[in-house]
């Protein structure tokens, strides 16, 4: 992840969660907000949403 793109948990602001993914508010360093989701379908990985774009973070596989 470039330095543009890191970002900080806004207070931890579960926006949706259903059967399938949860997501969290999310603020980037550059003032951007965004989204962190956790989805069913992708079990061990953390990603994030930026600009209509899903990234992962993190992947425990």
């Amino acid at each position: 992840m470039d330095e543009e793109n890191e970002f900080e948990l806004t207070p931890l602001e579960i926006k949706e969660e259903t059967h399938w993914y949860t997501t969290w508010a999310i603020k980037f360093k550059n003032g951007d907000l965004g989204y962190l989701i956790s989805r069913e379908s992708t079990i061990g990985t953390l990603e994030y949403i930026y600009n209509n774009n899903i990234y992962p973070i993190f992947n425990e596989q």
